[in-house]
């Protein structure tokens, strides 16, 4: 089982730190428009970690 926190780091991790805060409480369409923060909060983490890390990426690959 994944600890809650440990999946934000991980995602923080895939982007740069600079934008690690604004991304994980701003809206993500990946995520059904929901912020990273909050879906960690309110669903199965072990779910959907993959999802969040997923999200992360692509938001990595086209901010760049």
């Amino acid at each position: 089982m994944f600890d809650r926190l440990q999946v934000a780091p991980d995602a923080a991790h895939v982007i740069t730190s600079a934008v690690a805060q604004a991304w994980l409480q701003g809206r993500n369409p990946a995520l059904g428009d929901q912020p990273p923060a909050q879906l960690l909060r309110e669903v199965n983490v072990d779910a959907d970690r993959g999802a969040v890390l997923a999200a992360a990426s692509e938001f990595a690959t086209h901010s760049c």
